[in-house]
């Protein structure tokens, strides 16, 4: 029986998982090597491939040897491999994959929304002062331009000073951050 539709992502690792987590006492790996092989490849580099896996996952902790069967006519011995607690935990993490990552595209476009704000905010009241405005406003001007997400560089920038006389400015306003 070959499994066509996987939980998680169409990895050979979360193929196998799938197929031990449907069997709580194991299955050999010639019969894994079957069930998950890729269509077109012969069954000897299926088995290599799951061997080779094999191994690693099991380094991992994923899987365990949980025995070996008999040999048979012209069948030699396989191990049976069974799938482990971390196994399990791995193959949900591999089903929940999609959905992280939508909300991770979901977060960052709403962090890429309020960066857009944040500088809509800072260009909005950056065009409210001139360069030669006087320190008073200047100061009173600073701490908005700082919480609207302007850098010390932009904001001297802005009224034509040093970095170090916009640090003063929100020192003196009691805004001074980092």
């Amino acid at each position: 029986m070959r499994i066509t539709t996987v939980c998680g992502p169409a990895t050979f690792r979360g193929r196998i998982l799938a197929y031990l987590a449907g069997r709580p006492d194991g299955a050999p790996n010639r019969d894994i090597a079957a069930a998950v092989g890729v269509p077109g490849q012969s069954h000897h580099a299926a088995l290599n491939r799951c061997n080779v896996l094999f191994g690693r996952m099991a380094a991992h902790g994923l899987i365990e040897q949980a025995g070996v069967t008999e040999r048979g006519w012209q069948q030699p011995a396989s191990v049976v491999w069974r799938i482990t607690p971390a196994g399990r935990a791995h193959l949900a993490a591999l089903a929940d994959a999609p959905a992280r990552r939508e909300a991770a595209a979901r977060a960052a476009e709403a962090a890429e929304r309020a960066r857009a704000d944040r500088a809509g905010r800072f260009a909005a009241v950056a065009a409210t002062v001139t360069p030669g405005c006087p320190a008073a406003r200047r100061r009173a001007v600073v701490p908005v331009l700082r919480d609207a997400g302007g850098t010390l560089r932009q904001i001297a920038d802005v009224f034509g000073v040093s970095r170090t006389t916009i640090l003063g400015d929100l020192r003196t306003a009691g805004g001074a951050r980092g």
